[in-house]
């Protein structure tokens, strides 16, 4: 986990300077860097020969049991279409990195991560949007209130981030 934080600092900050730019911009980095292959806690995960139906409170216990000590859960949402074999994603910041921050959740327990260098919105609306894609709301520094857009892809076992930006009516 030690190695992998770096790696995620610098992705962050990279991500927060594409984030603002009118087109999408994109990073990709090997999967087995931006995902973590720990196993903590006594979290049963299910048999993977039975079809599961995930909620919500199964989502935010596996985060829970994942989660670095700075981490504070937001919000998730389930991944209704499974894409990329991915189950559902976490909102959380780290206010010691005064980010805000994506976890991407296999149903494994693994998970990838994405995030940028703003603060929450008070209701910062978390939305699957299908496909990969999730929004929400931040805002940096400035003030200045964005809607992000993060999309989750994984292909031949790297994985890939768009994050696009938009201000806030």
């Amino acid at each position: 986990m030690k190695r992998i934080l770096p790696l995620a600092v610098l992705m962050l900050s990279f991500l927060s300077v594409c984030g603002c730019q009118s087109e999408p911009s994109s990073a990709s980095l090997p999967a087995s860097s931006q995902s973590s292959q720990s196993s903590s806690g006594d979290l049963s995960l299910p048999n993977p020969e039975e079809e599961v139906v995930w909620s919500e409170k199964m989502l935010e216990t596996l985060f829970s049991q994942k989660q670095e000590e700075t981490w504070e859960y937001l919000d998730c949402a389930l991944f209704s279409d499974k894409a990329f074999d991915r189950v559902g994603v976490v909102l959380f910041q780290d206010p010691d990195d005064g980010t805000c921050n994506t976890a991407f959740f296999d149903a494994d327990g693994y998970f990838a991560l994405c995030g940028i260098r703003a603060q929450p919105a008070e209701e910062p609306d978390l939305t699957y949007l299908g496909n990969g894609a999730v929004s929400f709301r931040a805002v940096y520094e400035d003030g200045h209130s964005y809607l992000f857009t993060i999309t989750f892809s994984e292909e031949e076992h790297r994985v890939n981030f768009v994050v696009d930006s938009e201000p806030c009516p």
